[in-house]
């Protein structure tokens, strides 16, 4: 019943924090194609550690110590234990998806996080760039 008006409030989250983090070296996001419309859920970006100074996991254990809770991208379902020997017999090498899973960072994303909140998240990205 409310799926319009969280989709659009996810929008807005997405959209401020693309503005707040434009122009930050090392900070990229998820490509989006022209033909394509984006699921916005959850905002995340890939941190490149020599562009940006320091890894996705210290960045975000610096927003932990800033009382900003991050999470991982994902982790691979290659390397899960239920698929990794298959996928080892297979010789399932997946190199792009490996280096997006160490790089990549989730950043908060609810519904009712404010603007100050997103501009206090982007700010310590900044600050925390080596």
């Amino acid at each position: 019943e409310r799926l319009e008006a969280i989709l659009a409030r996810r929008k807005e989250i997405f959209g401020a924090y693309r503005a707040g983090l434009s122009g930050v070296t090392g900070i990229s996001f998820q490509p989006v194609e022209p033909w394509a419309e984006p699921a916005p859920w959850m905002f995340n970006v890939v941190v490149d550690r020599g562009a940006y100074g320091r890894s996705a996991q210290d960045l975000a254990s610096r927003l932990a110590e800033d009382g900003i809770e991050t999470r991982p991208l994902f982790e691979p379902i290659h390397l899960q234990p239920p698929y990794v020997d298959s996928a080892r017999r297979r010789g399932g090498r997946f190199p792009i998806t490996e280096a997006l899973s160490q790089s990549g960072l989730s950043l908060p994303t609810f519904n009712q996080l404010t603007a100050g909140a997103i501009d206090h998240v982007t700010e310590r990205i900044r600050k925390h760039r080596a």
